[in-house]
Parts: C-alpha cells; sequence; structure tokens
C-alpha cells in the first residue's frame, strides 16, 4: 500500500463539515523547520472539543521501526495536538512497540479507516506557536491552490473539448458541402454526356462549340433547359412578324399597282 492511499482514506474520513485535514504540516516554516507530520486533523465543532488530531504514515516496516527507535521526535508536533495517530496499512505494527500515549489506525486495502487504538487525550497541548501556525497555513494554501488548478485545468479541458467540438463542427459542414457539389458535378457531367456523347471532354474544348454557345446564351436560352424551343419560338416569331409585315407592304403597295394598269 502507498502512503496516496492512506491519505486519501484520511481525507475521506476527516472530511468537512466536521474535520479540517491538511497533509505535510511542519513545526515551521523555513530553516527552523525541524520535524514534520503527515496530516493534520482539526474537528470544527465545539461539541468536540475542538480537537487538533496529528498523524503519522508509515506503510513499511523498516520505516515503521526507524520510527519507533525514537519516538520522541513526534513531540515536535505532537505537543500542540489533543491526540497522536500512527497510520498504517492492516497488521503492519503487528507486534511492534507502539509508544502508550498513540493511537494506531489501519486503513484496509478498501480504502476504511479502522481505529485499533484511541490515543490518549493532552488537555493541556502548548499553545499554538506562530511558526507552527504559519506551516498550518501554508499548507491550506496549497491545498486551495490546488483546488484551484485543478478547477483551471477541469474548465481548460471544457473549453479545449467545446474548441474541438466546433472545428469537427466545421469539418463536417465543409465535407458535406464537398459531396454535395461532387454529387451536383456529376450529375452535370452525367448530362454533358448524355448530351454530347463520349467525347463530351473534346467538344469542351472546341472553340466552334463554345461560340455556339455563347450566341445561345445571348438568346436568352440559358434560363432553361429546352433551349432548343426558346431558339424555334424566337424564329417562329420572327417568320409570322415578317409575314405580317409581307401583308403590309401589299396593302400599301396594291393602289399604285391599280395606278400602274390603268
Amino acid at each position: 500500500m502507498k502512503a496516496s492511499h492512506i491519505k486519501k482514506a484520511l481525507q475521506d474520513t476527516y472530511a468537512q463539515p466536521e474535520w479540517a485535514i491538511f497533509f505535510e504540516v511542519a513545526d515551521g516554516t523555513g530553516a527552523a523547520s525541524r520535524r514534520r507530520a503527515d496530516a493534520i486533523a482539526m474537528n470544527m465543532w465545539p461539541s468536540r472539543g475542538l480537537e487538533l488530531r496529528a498523524f503519522e504514515i508509515k506503510v513499511s516496516r523498516s520505516d515503521l521501526k526507524s520510527e519507533l527507535k525514537a519516538p520522541s521526535k513526534a513531540e515536535a508536533i505532537a505537543q500542540y495536538c489533543n491526540t497522536f495517530y500512527l497510520a498504517t496499512s492492516s497488521g503492519l505494527a503487528k507486534g511492534m512497540d507502539v509508544p502508550q500515549n498513540w493511537g494506531l489506525i489501519e486503513v484496509t486495502e478498501g480504502g476504511q479507516v479502522r481505529v485499533k487504538r484511541q490515543s490518549e487525550y493532552n488537555k493541556e497541548p502548548a499553545p499554538l506557536a506562530p511558526p507552527f501556525i504559519a506551516s498550518i497555513l501554508r499548507s491550506a494554501y496549497q491545498a486551495t491552490e490546488g483546488v484551484v488548478q485543478a478547477e483551471i485545468s477541469r474548465e481548460r479541458i471544457a473549453l479545449q473539448q467545446k474548441h474541438h467540438e466546433s472545428i469537427e463542427r466545421e469539418v463536417s459542414k465543409h465535407l458535406e458541402r464537398s459531396r454535395n457539389n461532387a454529387t451536383q458535378n456529376q450529375v452535370f457531367i452525367d448530362q454533358l454526356q448524355e448530351v454530347l456523347g463520349e467525347n463530351y471532354r473534346t467538344i469542351l474544348q472546341d472553340p466552334s462549340f463554345l461560340n455556339a454557345v455563347r450566341s445561345v446564351r445571348e438568346l436568352g436560352t440559358e434560363l432553361s433547359w429546352s433551349g432548343l424551343n426558346h431558339i424555334s419560338a424566337y424564329l417562329k416569331s420572327t417568320a409570322e412578324e415578317m409575314t405580317k409585315l409581307h401583308s403590309n407592304l401589299d396593302e400599301l403597295s396594291a393602289p399604285f399597282k391599280q395606278e400602274k394598269q390603268s
């Protein structure tokens, strides 16, 4: 089991609103720091005495043996606290001489915190020294900074995801337009091939064909697929106008023809 596993279990157990917990709290800041507690928890309820509790986390028997050889070192932190607990994985401290005034907490693989032995309660701990208070505040700031950075990271990820989704939508729209254009182009090519035959590419490059198309366009026949009907109607209308004009000329010239005959 790793120390982080035990820290997570302590964090879940000593949580708000009853408790506030801080990790890696020294007895001071800067060069004055001599000893560090793995965690400090304070009970927030006056009815519970506003208890201040310290934790020493151990995950290996060799490390624990070294700690138990000089338990007095823990007093640098324990003197300010009401209780002091050794926190280990299940069975790690079995058979070891843990000081009588220390409590023992074991954390299971499932993350459950079990109090195996209660700590003696110090009713009159030493007054909190300014260096120790500064160390607690520094730990609190680091925890808050971690929360803020985590929130910033989540917001950044959310913005990146939103931006990524926006890009995907634009790419999807572009691909859809490209597919539609390709379909329309293919339909146009099929129609050209149907009208002009297999050699439509060669015909399209013929200047005479292009001139013919230009002439048809000038007649306004590009407005409809039935362009030849427009040309036929135009020619028919022109013929009718010519016929009327011929009739009018006959009527106008008739008197002159009669006078000439007489």
